[in-house]
């Protein structure tokens, strides 16, 4: 389920120099999923585990590789 709850809403008026902002996400394989999906990029370099050992990115970087 997506959460887009607002949180410290603030008007563009009200930004100020030196006010930042973050925000942290773990990415799962199912968010890489999505994105190919909708950006139509289904190189299987982002998709499959397999596939990307035999190249020089070596794993996917998803929360899934990192605990392997």
């Amino acid at each position: 389920m997506l959460d887009n709850a607002p949180r410290g809403s603030i008007c563009i008026e009200d930004i100020e120099i030196g006010m930042s902002r973050s925000l942290r996400k773990v990415i799962t394989d199912h968010d890489i999923e999505l994105f190919a999906e909708v950006s139509t990029d289904h190189n299987p370099v982002h998709l499959d585990d397999d596939y990307a050992r035999d190249t020089i990115f070596c794993l996917l970087y998803t929360s899934d590789a990192a605990d392997e």
